[in-house]
């Protein structure tokens, strides 16, 4: 490599303007186009969970290890021992938002700004999936049914709004084999009327009928012993 003559001079005798001549060049100019990718990885990965409780507290140690963190900030004791209804509650809507955000964005977002401007609201897409169930956004970010259930006096809250699940994620498939056991296996009916005071699940029926014929205790219970070909008989 070899630099300008003037760098052999004193600093005094070096030219005021150093920039160099550029020059004018035919070659094609060609543009570069770059293209970025963005990957989202999954928060929590549900394939790794057989049951719903398992999921559930999983979520609950680590709301309550991000608690605990902040505690030692402000130099408090942390909070030991098995998880608290509260938490457990917290844990359930966190799975909810989780649900809902994987499974319904564009009508996560329009709610959201739809709650942030009140003068100009949205209206969700006519080939939306909740475009006819009137959702609504709870103080918690949790989708829910506005219904006419809403108007009862002696019915939950969740009776009357509802949540929103899909019918074909994870969460959901571990909430019903949850219910079908809690209920004792019964019968569809019943697991059907037990999740609909809490939830709306498109084709419900359909995934209890499902989520029972996953269950192995009911495999076993409802076995049939083969039926063997019988035997020549022969005439003396």
């Amino acid at each position: 490599m070899k630099g300008p003559l003037f760098l052999y001079d004193d600093e005094q005798e070096w030219p005021k303007d150093c920039r160099g001549e550029v020059k004018e060049t035919n070659e094609e100019i060609r543009p570069a186009y770059i293209f970025n990718h963005l990957l989202q990885k999954p928060l929590v990965h549900y394939e790794n969970f057989s049951k719903w409780e398992r999921l559930l507290r999983c979520i609950g140690q680590v709301h309550r290890f991000v608690d605990n963190l902040k505690r030692r900030c402000k130099k408090e004791p942390g909070r030991v021992g098995d998880l608290t209804t509260l938490e457990l509650q917290r844990a359930e809507r966190t799975l909810w938002k989780l649900l809902q955000s994987d499974t319904y964005p564009d009508e996560v977002a329009t709610l959201k700004y739809n709650i942030q401007t009140v003068n100009n609201p949205k209206r969700l897409e006519k080939r939306s999936p909740l475009a006819k169930l009137s959702p609504v956004m709870d103080d918690d970010g949790v989708l829910r049914i506005d219904g006419r259930t809403a108007h009862s006096e002696y019915v939950s809250h969740d009776a009357k709004y509802p949540i929103i699940l899909a019918k074909q994620h994870a969460v959901t498939t571990l909430l019903l084999d949850w219910y079908h056991r809690r209920f004792r296996h019964a019968n569809n009916e019943t697991v059907v009327n037990e999740v609909r005071q809490r939830f709306y699940i498109p084709s419900v029926r359909n995934q209890v009928r499902a989520a029972r014929k996953r269950c192995m205790w009911c495999k076993v219970y409802k076995a049939v012993p083969a039926q063997f070909a019988r035997g020549f008989t022969y005439q003396v």
